[in-house]
């Protein structure tokens, strides 16, 4: 059985406890093997271990009893080794629930986004964000005596070509490049009191198309398929639209469609998909754009239309 390996650098509480949680795991492994394998001793002398003849010689009585004996010593020493294990799990357990306690009494950290931006959005822990971006995180840190202490920023295994910069007494800056690749990427971002690094937390930052609206339409075969720009209507005719709203989450509000009054639309405009009916009737334009918006949050698609 081959040996736990432990990381060599210096660590971190939390990362001491889990080693620590994972050396005793280790030790129960081994004290169980032990205690099979004096089980397994006793089968043998008495020749009821499967897959075991057993000695050649029937162990007499007073044999029985001294392996017996042997048995018990070994069972006693892993009695006391548990109860060592017992006292060093306690005590690591303290010793994480005490850091734990430590950094909520410290200070508080409260961090949300510049306003209402259109790139990004702040969920809980998450901030969702699109390529080619600029937020501004504003950013207060209180003590816990209520002194104030600025908040400092850092990035935890950002992709290449994220940027951050912490601006003295007012959050930070968070710069992402106009990179695709960097679609579906996650990162942290950490926050620590300056006057305190007890204290810290950190935010999960996702860059994706959020806001980004798919738009298909039904084939003869019942099928949806990405439309065609531009899409053409027949005056009279309904189409059924299929879309898709990519998000960081399932409540994104109303979705509310729109060209202009000569279109009469139907349809479920809550949720992240659903179907819409668009149909083209007489005041409709020969030209005209279908339009999607994201209600609360500056995001849209447009798309052309035309009126056969």
């Amino acid at each position: 059985m081959s040996l736990p390996e432990f990381i060599s650098r210096p660590a971190d509480l939390e990362q001491s406890v889990y080693q620590i949680l994972a050396s005793i795991a280790m030790e129960e492994i081994g004290m169980s093997h032990i205690i099979n394998a004096e089980g397994e001793k006793l089968q043998y002398v008495l020749k009821t271990l499967e897959g075991s003849p057993g000695p050649a010689i029937s162990a007499t009585t007073q044999q029985i009893h001294e392996i017996n004996e042997s048995i018990q010593t070994v069972l006693s020493n892993i009695s006391i080794n548990q109860l060592h294990m017992y006292n060093k799990l306690n005590t690591a357990l303290n010793a994480y629930r005490k850091k734990k306690q430590y950094s909520v009494r410290t200070g508080n950290i409260d961090v949300e986004l510049n306003g209402i931006v259109s790139n990004a959005r702040m969920i809980d822990n998450l901030i969702a964000i699109l390529p080619d971006s600029s937020v501004e995180l504003n950013a207060t840190g209180t003590m816990a005596d209520g002194t104030p202490s600025q908040v400092i920023f850092s990035l935890i295994n950002a992709p290449s070509g994220i940027e951050l910069h912490n601006i003295e007494n007012d959050g930070a800056t968070l710069l992402i490049p106009d990179n695709h690749e960097l679609v579906g990427e996650e990162f942290q971002l950490g926050a620590v009191l300056e006057d305190d690094p007890a204290t810290s937390q950190t935010l999960l930052v996702k860059v994706d198309e959020w806001g980004k609206i798919d738009l298909m339409i039904e084939d003869e075969n019942n099928n949806f398929i990405p439309v065609d720009d531009p899409i053409s209507f027949t005056e009279g005719d309904p189409i059924t639209f299929k879309y898709l709203v990519h998000w960081p989450n399932d409540e994104i509000g109303k979705i509310e469609w729109f060209s202009n009054d000569a279109l009469n639309m139907e349809g479920a405009t809550n949720g992240s998909e659903g179907t819409i009916v668009i149909t083209a009737i007489d005041d409709t334009p020969t030209s005209f754009k279908l339009t999607a918006n994201i209600e609360d949050w500056d995001f849209y698609n447009t798309w052309n239309g035309i009126k056969q």
